[in-house]
């Protein structure tokens, strides 16, 4: 059984040293840099050279801001990013097979465009039987929506390296692998629930992947950006 990280062994971890974001609402830094560990956690930015035309890395490499639109228009991202928030907390309501979590993921090209919805699902074929949603057996079978969406779109054969996901759950270490395996370059998401003993260890991993890998991070505040 995972088991529960409380405040203090995370601020004896070896974790960069930031500084912490407000704690409300979207953070103040522009998006196309790294918000990192969520207020009360740690918060990092990666440690990486300057380039050339001042742009953060992704996935671990260098991009210029040609590699795609997001980093001429951080301000628009992340309207759009709130917009699709939207989405797909709605669509998750609407669609999911999950009897315990609305959770959605989208999937954002660099024109803005939503490319990818996806909720938690059962693998295509796989019977839908009520022990299989339930804990832990569902670690086992079901799809949590950051990789639904991430595999939805290689099934349609979408190119989403340079793409941001946006998630109404943080994403667990599966998700975080997948996201930094494809290239994305960016995740937008409420902080993690770590009193959730469960699952409280899949999001330090998750965070610590993120943030080793250079894939960037806004922290939305879920409860701001849906509907009541």
């Amino acid at each position: 059984m995972a088991r529960q990280w409380n405040q203090a062994e995370l601020a004896g971890a070896n974790l960069p040293e930031a500084e912490h974001h407000p704690g409300a609402g979207l953070p103040t830094p522009a998006l196309g840099r790294y918000a990192g560990f969520p207020a009360g956690i740690r918060d990092a930015k990666p440690a990486v050279a300057a380039h050339e035309n001042g742009a953060e890395p992704v996935a671990g490499r260098a991009v210029t801001s040609g590699d795609n639109e997001f980093a001429t228009a951080p301000s628009n991202l992340r309207e759009r990013l709130v917009e699709v928030c939207r989405e797909a907390w709605q669509f998750g309501i609407e669609q999911t097979q999950d009897p315990h979590s609305h959770a959605a993921a989208a999937i954002v090209g660099g024109d803005g465009r939503c490319l990818v919805l996806a909720t938690n699902r059962l693998v295509h074929g796989v019977r839908s039987e009520a022990w299989r949603w339930n804990r832990p057996q569902r670690y086992l079978y079901v799809e949590l929506a950051p990789r639904a969406a991430i595999f939805e779109a290689a099934r349609r054969g979408l190119r989403i390296d340079g793409a941001w996901i946006v998630t109404t759950t943080f994403p667990a270490a599966e998700d975080a692998r997948a996201i930094i395996s494809t290239g994305i370059r960016g995740v937008a998401t409420p902080a993690p629930d770590l009193s959730d003993v469960l699952e409280s260890e899949y999001y330090v991993a998750a965070q610590r992947m993120l943030y080793e890998s250079a894939v960037l991070v806004e922290y939305m505040q879920l409860s701001a950006v849906v509907p009541r």
